[in-house]
């Protein structure tokens, strides 16, 4: 589990592995979902839906729907998304995120 302390350290090495692989090299977008689950467990999840939803999206389109990295985005989308979110959780909703 990541500390809430550990989260600039995070976002310094996104900020890097942008840099240096690209945004959507599969690095680049396993940190994302990283540092979105990071944000959600300590307290900021709509920042860290907001990263979740990005990184499935880039994901989809530039790895596509059956890469192990998107695999982890989807699990952590429906676990930060459960029966209290605002975000509704019905099928068509999800195969929005990867269609």
């Amino acid at each position: 589990m990541t500390l809430p302390e550990e989260i600039p350290g995070m976002m310094a090495t996104l900020a890097c592995y942008e840099g240096l692989f690209g945004p959507y090299h599969p690095q680049t977008l396993a940190l994302t979902t990283s540092l979105a689950i990071a944000l959600c467990t300590s307290g900021n999840s709509a920042e860290g839906r907001r990263l979740l939803e990005r990184a499935i999206g880039d994901l989809t389109k530039h790895h596509g729907r059956h890469h192990p990295v998107l695999i982890r985005a989807l699990e952590a989308w429906f676990a930060v998304s459960g029966p209290e979110s605002d975000v509704p959780t019905n099928p068509s909703r999800s195969s929005a995120l990867i269609s």
